[in-house]
C-alpha cells in the first residue's frame, strides 16, 4: 500500500489482490481499470456505516483462492453488504466494460453436449465449494468469538470519537488514519508536510469523507502552532477526545556528536510532545476526560551507533508520558488516561527490509492494527513485535560492558521523519 495514499483498510483492493480476483474470475489485469477501480471502492467506503462485528472481521480477510471462493458463496447467500461482495461486483462490472474484458465475459461453449458438461462441473463444483465453505465459515465465527470482546472494545474507544495525530501525512500517522477512519473515528490530523497534506486533502476530497477527516499544517516544535492549527480547522481542544503524538524524528549523526541534531530531535520529539499536550489538556482538565498515546520506541532502553539524539529523546518522552499520568492520578484526573506504546523496527519507507530487519520489523499496517487494539484494551502500556521486545530487554539487562562492546558493532542507517 502506498505509504502516502489515504485508503479505508477493509474497502482497499491492493495489486495482488487485484491479481488474485481476476484469476479467481478468469479475467485479464488490466492497468487502465485498477485505478477506477480503487477509486470506486474509496468512495463506497466513505459513504457507508463502518463495519462492526463479525462483518468487520470478513472484511479484513487477507484471501487465498480457496478463501475468497468462500467469501464469494456467503457475500451473495448473507453478507450482502460485506467489502468483498462490492469488490467482486465492481471486478465484474467495470470488466464488463472493457472491451478484453467483455470478450472474456462472453466466451460461449459451442455444442450441447459440452454445454450440458460444463453445467454439471460448475454444479459439482459450487456444491463442493459450498460444503467445504460451511465448515470454514464455522472456523471463522469461531476465530471471531476467541477476540470479540477485544474487538467490541476498539469499537467502543474509536466509534464517533474525535482523534487528533501529530505527523499524519505518512508512515504510522497515515495507517492509524486509515485504521481509525474504518472504525468510525473523525481523524484530525497536523504535519508540517504541506505538499503531503495536499495530497491527503485531494485524497478525502475524491473519497467523500468530509468532515470525517481534517489536516493542517503545523510544525509540533513551535510553540502554539497545534492550538493554531486546530483554530484554523474549526476544531476546539474539548471536541478531541484523543490524542496520538506520532510526530517524530530520526537522524543518525555525521560525526562523534552533532548538536544542531540533538536539538531538532529534541524540539520534535519531546517539546513537540509537551506542545501538543499544552494545547489539549486545560481543556481536557475542564472537561474531566480525555486519552494521550505517546508513541516512544523500543530503542529507549539502550543507546545506539551515532543515533543517540533519538535514543534519548524516546527515553526523555516515555519518562515523561509517566510523569504525566504520575500528575494526572495526583489532581485525581482518572477519566483522563494515557498509553505508552514502545514499538520496534517498523517497515516504511524509511526502514529498508534487509537482514535481521526482514525477521524483526512490522508492517506499518499491522502495526497501527496492534497499537489502537492495544489503546482500544484500555493498555497504559504496550511494546511490540514480542521478540523484538524480548532482545531489547535481554540488552538493557546485560553487564554495561559486554552491552557497550555488542552494540558499538550494531548501526543504524534509518532515518525517520513523521512530521
Amino acid at each position: 500500500m502506498d505509504q502516502t495514499q489515504l485508503t479505508l483498510p477493509t474497502w482497499h483492493l491492493n495489486d495482488k489482490e487485484y491479481a488474485l480476483l481476476c484469476r479467481y474470475l478468469n479475467l485479464t489485469p488490466s492497468a487502465s481499470i485498477y485505478p477506477k477501480l480503487a477509486k470506486y471502492l474509496g468512495r463506497m467506503g466513505a459513504s457507508r456505516i463502518p463495519l462492526f462485528g463479525f462483518d468487520r472481521w470478513l472484511s479484513e480477510i487477507r484471501p487465498g483462492p480457496w478463501s475468497l471462493s468462500f467469501l464469494d458463496i456467503w457475500t451473495r447467500l448473507w453478507f450482502r453488504s460485506n467489502p468483498w461482495r462490492f469488490k467482486l461486483n465492481a471486478m465484474v462490472a467495470l470488466h464488463e466494460c472493457d472491451g478484453v474484458g467483455f470478450r472474456e465475459m462472453s466466451r460461449q461453449s459451442t455444442g450441447k453436449t459440452r454445454i450440458w458438461l460444463e453445467i454439471l462441473g460448475h454444479s459439482l463444483g459450487y456444491g463442493f465449494h459450498f460444503i467445504l465453505g460451511c465448515f470454514w465459515l464455522i472456523f471463522q465465527f469461531v476465530s471471531f468469538g476467541v477476540v470479540r470482546r477485544n474487538w467490541k472494545a476498539e469499537e467502543r474507544a474509536f466509534a464517533g470519537k474525535t482523534v487528533l495525530i501529530t505527523g499524519i501525512s505518512r508512515g504510522l500517522g497515515l495507517a492509524l488514519s486509515r485504521h481509525l477512519l474504518a472504525l468510525g473515528a473523525k481523524v484530525v490530523g497536523v504535519s508540517r508536510r504541506a505538499d503531503l497534506l495536499e495530497k491527503l486533502k485531494n485524497d478525502a476530497a475524491e473519497m467523500g469523507l468530509g468532515e470525517r477527516f481534517l489536516v493542517g499544517a503545523a510544525d509540533v516544535a513551535v510553540p502554539g502552532a497545534v492550538s493554531q492549527a486546530l483554530s484554523a480547522m474549526g476544531i476546539s481542544p474539548s471536541e478531541v477526545a484523543m490524542v496520538i503524538i506520532n510526530a517524530g524524528i530520526k537522524t543518525p549523526f555525521q560525526d562523534l556528536i552533532d548538536s544542531e541534531t540533538i536539538r531538532r530531535t529534541f524540539e520534535v520529539n519531546v517539546f513537540g510532545a509537551a506542545e501538543t499536550l499544552q494545547a489539549l489538556l486545560p481543556a481536557w482538565k475542564q472537561k474531566g476526560r480525555g486519552h494521550v498515546v505517546f508513541i516512544s520506541s523500543l530503542g529507549r532502553h539502550h543507546g545506539m551507533v551515532s543515533t543517540g539524539a533519538y535514543n534519548a529523546s524516546k527515553a526523555a518522552l516515555s519518562l515523561l508520558a509517566d510523569s504525566l499520568d504520575l500528575d494526572l492520578r495526583a489532581q485525581k484526573l482518572h477519566q483522563i488516561h494515557t498509553t505508552v506504546v514502545e514499538p520496534g523496527l517498523i517497515h516504511t519507507q524509511m526502514v529498508q527490509n534487509q537482514g535481521l530487519q526482514r525477521f524483526l520489523a512490522v508492517d506499518v499496517d499491522k502495526a497501527a492494527r496492534r497499537i489502537l487494539r492495544a489503546v482500544g484494551k484500555g493498555k497504559s502500556f504496550y511494546r511490540f513485535p514480542k521478540l523484538f521486545a524480548l532482545l531489547t530487554m535481554a540488552v538493557a539487562l546485560m553487564p554495561q560492558r559486554l552491552r557497550r562492546a555488542w552494540l558499538s558493532q550494531v548501526t543504524s542507517t534509518e532515518r525517520i521523519d513523521r512530521q
